[in-house]
């Protein structure tokens, strides 16, 4: 008898423990979500989640079912972690969904089959990143990424890595010239509002090229032909591109218009 009683104090010890600890970790997680939300000059409906947690025995934050309403790109992301690696801010996107035919059109509109028109093969490649992906056959884009950046400096020094299943490994690295103007929120998710003068760029194939390939081969002009042929003899890619104007990010995101949270 003594030696039940002592299994069921143990057991409800046992409970009782862990539900401390989650509730412990529930008031660290949101500790530390008011604590970034201060230090990234955000609001709570800055960003759309479901569930937010600590790590355990470690910095940062993880967020869960992560949307941000002010990104004019339609999206999805299961898993966001936020640490800070001494002035760094490292940020961590796993299982991110892109629906690209929603996004060009809310980008486009009825104007997306003159954009089309206007797209130079090869050329526009990384100029136009969603309509070359939309172009080789890609409707939903899944990737991980990992963007560290110092938020104290400007222009941002930006390092990412970007890991596309059946597409590629890729390794950028550039500098954002924040654009400022009436509408402008300085917070951290801004970091992006502006423009990049020149990229260098680092990509390892793992099917991307063929499928560009095959899109340059369907137009058979001279031109494309030769692209498609010198594209099919690398399976790699770096180079440091410098923008003849420089690469504009500001209409990814949406206007003062386009909704109240700017307020």
């Amino acid at each position: 008898m003594k030696s039940h009683k002592f299994i069921y104090l143990f057991l409800f010890g046992l409970i009782f423990a862990f539900g401390l600890f989650v509730f412990y970790q529930r008031i660290l997680a949101q500790s530390a979500m008011s604590a970034f939300l201060k230090e990234a000059r955000l609001r709570e409906n800055d960003i759309i989640y479901t569930t937010k947690e600590k790590p355990i025995f470690q910095d940062g934050l993880i967020l869960y079912d992560v949307e941000f309403p002010q990104i004019k790109i339609s999206h999805m992301i299961d898993k966001l972690i936020i640490r800070k690696e001494k002035n760094d801010l490292v940020l961590q996107f796993q299982g991110v969904r892109i629906d690209l035919p929603k996004t060009l059109y809310e980008h486009y509109g009825d104007r997306f089959a003159t954009v089309l028109t206007a797209y130079e093969p090869f050329k526009d490649a990384l100029k136009k990143p969603l309509i070359s992906l939309a172009l080789i056959g890609v409707d939903k884009l899944t990737f991980d990424a990992v963007v560290i950046f110092n938020p104290n400096e400007t222009p941002y020094k930006i390092n990412s890595k970007i890991s596309l299943p059946d597409l590629g490994e890729i390794q950028l690295s550039f500098m954002i010239n924040p654009q400022t103007d009436s509408g402008y929120r300085k917070n951290l998710l801004y970091f992006a509002y502006g423009t990049i003068p020149q990229i260098g760029i680092d990509i390892q194939d793992t099917g991307m090229f063929q499928k560009y390939t095959d899109y340059l081969n369907a137009i058979a002009t001279d031109k494309s032909k030769t692209y498609a042929k010198e594209l099919s003899r690398h399976s790699g890619f770096t180079r440091r591109i410098e923008f003849a104007e420089p690469l504009s990010l500001v209409p990814y995101y949406r206007t003062k218009s386009d909704t109240e949270w700017w307020k």
